[in-house]
């Protein structure tokens, strides 16, 4: 199915024209928040369900939220007990938590829900069932799909971050439940929509962050995907471009070459094929005694380390905003939780804002300078809360969430008599 035709089914599966009545709804969210000190440092993730709580709270439903926070092993892997107590004190609305997320109990207590209430189950990812590497088919027979959907007559997914995981709750719930997408994930639908309009073209991707190895894929499929693409990188990716072409970017410079053999050799053929419509920093700026400096590319003092793009690079940047008709920035430009190195994403933002070029802000470090800054209301765009999810989506890549819910919407066989009572306005 081409995009433009799978972004138009989705938009028809929204729960905007569904009545929920008294039905047992499984709610799909993406509130992964950043843990600082062990709390909570940013609600972005959160507000951003507010209107798809707030409907099916109106229409009566029993919403039980399905969400997930961290990895393992990681320091973010925690509870969701603050995430509920901070959504009921947001929406100003009882959210009760529930300690578990499968099992005999939980399935008593969403049962004794009344309607209107909403509940958060615990950390999906604490049940070891949520990643493991099946198909969509077999997490729909895992233990924790068949206990959840045992008790609910419909699923809603509104967790757009995470339309490319290949997870149980994502991809097991659709294929046994009526399914629906919420309306984060429909203004998330309608946004990269409006990529695909004539108008639009041609789109400028801005690519930074420090996740290299997916960076270097989704630059690849998007200078392979349409030939007026054009990407301007920052970030670590963009610290790596800058040594496959054979510049010293300081202390790094050695330590990144034996990292990230890989990363630099495909950035290399990729600067080779498509030199033309691909801008790297000119400049950096570094860390020295008397604080931030910035130096050319080539310039860089060995002992120093480069953790930002510095001023040229974003004039370089805003002169690329200047001939595109969209803009698509995904991660930050520089290590944003250093003092002063976070002053080239926000340049780059500024010059969007002066562009008055429509923006898709992809990803959540995006979003935070953003907020940091209240630039919000000066850009002409959307503020995406996936950056992965955003390029995936626009450059065509097959995404499990969608694939399921539009074998869920074909495929009535799945339909639970309970579930069959979800009804269109």
């Amino acid at each position: 199915m081409e995009t433009g035709e799978l972004l138009e089914s989705l938009r028809r599966m929204s729960i905007e024209e569904v009545s929920f009545g008294d039905e047992t709804v499984l709610l799909r969210l993406d509130i992964n928040s950043p843990i600082k000190e062990g709390r909570i440092s940013n609600t972005d993730k959160l507000r951003a369900h507010y209107p798809t709580i707030s409907r099916l709270v109106r229409d009566g439903a029993k919403v039980v939220i399905v969400s997930h926070q961290g990895r393992p092993n990681e320091g973010d892997f925690v509870s969701l007990a603050a995430h509920a107590k901070m959504m009921s004190e947001g929406m100003r609305i009882g959210v009760t938590f529930i300690p578990g997320n499968s099992g005999k109990e939980v399935k008593e207590r969403i049962m004794q829900m009344r309607s209107g209430e909403v509940a958060v189950l615990e950390n999906i990812r604490f049940n070891s069932e949520e990643t493991r590497k099946v198909d969509a088919a077999a997490h729909a027979e895992s233990g924790i799909v068949k206990d959840l959907s045992s008790v609910a007559t419909a699923y809603v997914n509104d967790a757009f971050a995470s339309i490319h995981r290949n997870h149980a709750s994502i991809v097991g719930f659709p294929l046994v439940l009526p399914s629906f997408i919420g309306l984060h994930m429909l203004q998330e639908v309608k946004a990269v929509s409006r990529l695909y309009e004539s108008a639009s073209r041609p789109v400028l991707f801005i690519m930074g962050g420090g996740k290299v190895e997916d960076a270097i894929n989704y630059i690849s499929d998007i200078l392979k995907s349409d030939g007026t693409n054009r990407v301007a990188i920052t970030g670590l990716i963009g610290t790596l471009f800058a040594v496959s072409n054979g510049v010293g970017v300081g202390a790094d410079t050695e330590a990144l070459r034996e990292r990230y053999p890989s990363v630099i050799s495909q950035a290399r053929e990729m600067l080779s094929k498509y030199s033309g419509r691909i801008t790297l920093p000119m400049d950096f700026g570094v860390e020295t005694s008397g604080g931030r400096k910035d130096f050319a590319a080539s310039k860089v003092p060995g002992e120093a380390y480069a953790l930002d793009i510095g001023k040229g690079t974003v004039d370089l940047i805003e002169r690329e905003i200047a001939k595109a008709s969209t803009v698509v920035m995904r991660g930050p430009a520089g290590v944003i939780e250093r003092d002063g190195f976070d002053l080239g994403t926000l340049g780059i933002i500024q010059a969007i804002a002066r562009s008055r070029k429509f923006v898709i802000m992809a990803g959540g470090h995006t979003q935070r300078i953003v907020s940091k800054y209240g630039m919000g209301e000066q850009l002409n765009g959307h503020m995406s809360t996936g950056g992965g999810a955003v390029i995936s989506l626009i450059t065509g890549r097959s995404l499990p969430a969608f694939d399921a819910l539009l074998s869920s919407k074909r495929d009535s066989k799945t339909q639970s008599a309970a579930g069959r009572r979800v009804q269109r306005l």
